[in-house]
């Protein structure tokens, strides 16, 4: 299925495949994207709109400002998921890649598409991080240019600083990409580009780069994991936009003074948990038939992504998706005669699964009642926290019984 999608891909749009080898040349510093729709937490992200452009729209728009680097590829795979990305890169005219490996592969994505052009720098970007800051990564690519002992480069720690507010991206040499690709096996190192480098000995092969101080005067969530990023990264957009040009891009140095100035603003992303690296991921459904209980069921979903990284999923609600923008921001699924919640179990447990109905109950998985969570003593302005902490002490519960 996924080699015939890309052979669709191949023929409508001509974009670049892993297996075909074809090898492209004059291009000293390569820049590759990484992007796909599938997210846990927030689907299709990439594609949702930041003041009247797309996120990845955004994202282009900055980094090719970088005049140092020769090529900017869109880096996704071949899945049916991933065509709107592809069919976004096409219409934009940008250089766009479709992996026919594992979309949990980004190593052998980022390879695949370095193996064609051979550069002698690669600059790697996150595609939810839409504030990464350009003058930076030029930066970084003049120093690792100039320090021919160098593979890598990194921020030079500040007395008292141990965090600076941008990231996303990595700047490497061809010879330190290769040690990463090579060295890369375990599931977690091929998923989290550059993990791998842990295991390498440190100091001699890196280039410090002296970054502007007020970058790590404040330290703020700046890429997209959940709805919560999502909606601080529109704020920040917003009033950007609002007074500026659709050609200017948002500046970080102007994000941090807005921070400072109204830190009431971090607060809507601010608990936001990093999902690191071997950390498992849970599933938690949300079957839902009554209206009236859509929004509270989106915000407990919420809270569960946002305080433990939980990947939830919005189940019927064909009310709730007519009412509620954010459950079909949320990743959500339609049952219907051959898409039983039963059957979405099978193919892909749940830990939880928090119901509307009375007297529910299914095979396999521990099973919630809603009203029995509005019950709950758990109102007051940490809410949202303590219906995740609430939601959370449920499924750590032994046995799969209805409550």
């Amino acid at each position: 299925a996924r080699a015939s999608t890309w052979e669709s891909l191949n023929r409508r749009y001509g974009c670049t495949a892993h297996n075909e080898g074809r090898a492209v040349s004059n291009v000293k510093v390569l820049g590759v994207i990484s992007a796909r729709l599938n997210s846990s937490r927030l689907p299709a992200k990439q594609l949702l709109p930041l003041a009247g452009e797309t996120m990845v729209g955004r994202l282009f728009q900055r980094l090719e400002k970088i005049t140092l680097v020769d090529q900017w590829v869109l880096a996704t795979t071949a899945d049916d998921y991933n065509v709107p990305l592809v069919e976004w890169a096409t219409a934009a005219q940008k250089s766009v890649f479709a992996y026919l490996g594992d979309v949990s592969d980004l190593v052998g994505r980022i390879d695949a598409i370095y193996r064609q052009y051979r550069p002698e720098f690669i600059v790697y970007v996150c595609g939810d991080s839409p504030l990464v800051e350009i003058d930076t990564m030029s930066g970084m690519i003049q120093l690792l240019h100039s320090s021919p002992e160098a593979e890598i480069v990194d921020y030079r720690p500040l007395p008292g600083r141990s965090q600076f507010i941008q990231g996303g991206f990595n700047v490497w040499k061809s010879a330190m990409w290769e040690r990463i690709a090579t060295g890369s096996h375990t599931a977690d190192e091929r998923e989290h580009v550059g993990y791998v480098t842990r295991r390498f000995p440190p100091a001699e092969r890196v280039a410090y780069f002296e970054d502007d101080p007020l970058y790590s005067t404040l330290w703020h969530r700046t890429s997209i994991d959940t709805l919560s990023d999502y909606k601080f990264m529109q704020t920040i957009y917003q009033r950007w936009y609002a007074n500026h040009p659709t050609e200017e891009v948002v500046p970080l140095r102007w994000v941090i003074e807005l921070l400072k100035q109204e830190p009431e603003l971090m607060e809507i992303n601010r608990h936001v948990h990093q999902r690191g690296a071997g950390e498992p991921v849970l599933r938690v459904g949300f079957a839902i038939s009554n209206r009236e209980n859509c929004q509270l069921a989106i915000d407990c979903a919420r809270s569960l992504q946002d305080y433990h990284a939980i990947s939830v999923v919005m189940l019927g609600g064909g009310e709730c998706n007519k009412a509620h923008e954010e459950w079909n921001l949320l990743p959500h699924q339609e049952l219907h005669r051959e898409m039983t919640l039963q059957k979405i179990h099978e193919n892909e447990p749940f830990k939880l699964l928090v119901t509307d109905e009375e007297n529910s109950s299914m095979t396999g998985v521990k099973m919630v009642q809603l009203q029995k969570l509005m019950q709950e003593d758990i109102q007051g302005v940490d809410w949202q926290r303590e219906c995740a902490k609430w939601l959370m002490s449920q499924s750590e519960e032994e046995g799969s019984r209805s409550l």
